[in-house]
């Protein structure tokens, strides 16, 4: 019996080892679950969001790529943004980029965005805009048939302090409304560039002041969207009868620099058809923008110009109080000599 006792009986070190290394196995396994359950999970949802986002024709990830830039390109003058994308959280996506500006002959760094999407419903935005921005105030145009005086408006004051050996960007106020044609003219043989129009869109100014402080407008580089081009097929490379690699080329209609003014007026109308067909997203990343007013509007009345954003030269720039079709100017954006010249 004495033998029978003695043989169950186990070393209190043998036994704190074997409960120490059961706990072990046990964490083990459970850190492993959750890995595996993690795992799993992010491929499941790689798997149903590249379902969802790369559904139709275009993709839902182009279209909604598409929709942002444009909204950010027709509220935010002379701003452009080409956005990247990837996956995030539950059948979510997430669009990135860099914001630039068009600055003499350079495209400047001006802050970058990123946002996410859950099933084409805006979620998260987050605007780090840069600090070395110089016109914080610049995005000002004026009405025409107001009371200011070239002399006296805020953007040809500065623009005589500035130095020569700088490029700016610069708010031209018109002396009236002019047609897209029209407005491309006057600039046509000066040494600098049309980067903006802005469009009227039935705005009364602020306060009787006929300040338009939240313009909309379009780049004189067309915002292409899906089917403006024609596609072909660049290469083509088959293994067996599967093909596995496949290049196409996309070419666009063709733009005169200082013309085209009913493409140009086209593209800005199929741009706002854009935005309104997909306002949840429109409205989360643009202010004081009824799209559907200016839609309805610009169909309406057509496509006027009142003011336009150009760059170049400082002094270039300078020259334009004493053109007889500029009401007033605003300075934007400022950078050191990077200018090759138009003529």
């Amino acid at each position: 019996m004495a033998g029978e006792n003695r043989s169950i009986q186990l070393n209190p070190k043998r036994a704190k080892q074997l409960m120490r290394r059961g706990k072990w196995r046990a964490r083990t396994w459970s850190i492993g679950g959750v890995i595996g359950v993690l795992l799993a999970a992010m491929i499941i949802n790689s798997i149903l969001s590249s379902i969802y986002y790369r559904a139709g024709t275009p993709e839902k990830r182009e279209v909604y790529k598409d929709v942002i830039e444009s909204a950010i390109a027709v509220t935010r003058p002379n701003m452009n943004i080409r956005l990247n994308s990837n996956t995030s959280s539950l059948l979510g996506i997430k669009y990135y980029g860099d914001m630039v500006k068009q600055v003499g002959d350079e495209r400047v760094y001006m802050g970058d965005m990123s946002t996410t999407m859950l099933l084409g419903w805006p979620r998260l935005i987050d605007w780090n805009e840069g600090k070395d921005s110089y016109g914080k105030f610049g995005s000002r145009f004026y009405l025409p048939d107001n009371d200011i005086e070239v002399k006296e408006a805020p953007g040809s004051s500065k623009l005589s302090m500035l130095p020569e050996g700088t490029v700016a960007e610069v708010y031209v106020s018109f002396d009236r409304m002019y047609t897209t044609d029209e407005a491309l003219m006057l600039f046509e043989g000066k040494d600098m560039t049309p980067v903006w129009l802005a469009v009227y869109t039935g705005e009364a100014g602020e306060e009787g002041t006929a300040i338009v402080s939240a313009p909309v407008g379009f780049p004189t580089q067309p915002m292409w969207h899906a089917g403006d081009g024609v596609t072909t097929v660049s290469h083509e490379k088959k293994f067996l009868w599967r093909t596995v690699e496949k290049g196409t080329v996309t070419s666009y209609p063709g733009i005169e620099t200082y013309g085209s003014g009913v493409a140009r007026n086209d593209n800005f109308l199929s741009t706002l058809r854009l935005l309104s067909e997909h306002k949840k997203i429109t409205n989360y990343y643009t202010s004081f923008f009824e799209v559907d007013r200016v839609l309805e509007y610009v169909e309406e009345n057509g496509v006027s110009i009142y003011g336009m954003v150009v760059t170049g030269p400082t002094k270039e720039l300078l020259a334009l109080k004493d053109a007889t079709f500029v009401n007033c100017m605003h300075v934007g954006e400022v950078r050191l000599w990077n200018w090759e010249g138009r003529q």
